[in-house]
């Protein structure tokens, strides 16, 4: 498992194909927040992770559906996959079992702004959480443990 850290970072500006804005992320549990409803279109997103900088000067987004099928877009290229069953329920389990809705900034942890940091965004549910070094969100590891390999 890679560190997790803000967005912000080195890299080269040279473009590594084409790029499309994520939409938003969806819910997984009414309890989490309530206003938002679990998508059940196949194709519909789930959670996007977004990884950037560090010394490889990296700049991966990976993108989990609905159905489980997922995109790993980096330097070197896409790559798509499908989680099994089994691996799907358990990042969905494990993102319903976070409260997105009451994460604030001191639980993020510190953005790093040195040159080679390796930072990371998570986009889940409308929300956008910067894991920053010394993040303190529970359940959290969980959804991380639970993502498919991004290299």
């Amino acid at each position: 498992m890679l560190p997790a850290l803000l967005v912000t970072g080195c890299g080269s500006d040279e473009p590594d194909g084409p790029r499309t804005k994520p939409s938003a992320p969806a819910s997984a549990s009414a309890e989490s927040s309530p206003d938002v409803e679990q998508p059940t279109a196949p194709g519909a997103e789930l959670v996007v992770l977004h990884e950037r900088g560090g010394i490889d000067g990296r700049d991966d987004t990976l993108t989990v559906r609905v159905d489980g099928r997922y995109t790993v877009r980096t330097r070197r290229g896409t790559e798509e996959g499908r989680l099994p069953e089994a691996k799907a329920k358990r990042l969905r389990d494990a993102l319903a079992a976070v409260r997105f809705n009451r994460i604030d900034a001191t639980d993020q942890g510190t953005p790093q702004s040195g040159p080679d940091s390796l930072n990371t965004l998570l986009e889940y549910q409308d929300r956008t959480v910067v894991l920053g070094e010394g993040w303190d969100i529970p359940g959290m590891r969980e959804v991380l443990d639970a993502l498919p390999p991004r290299r």
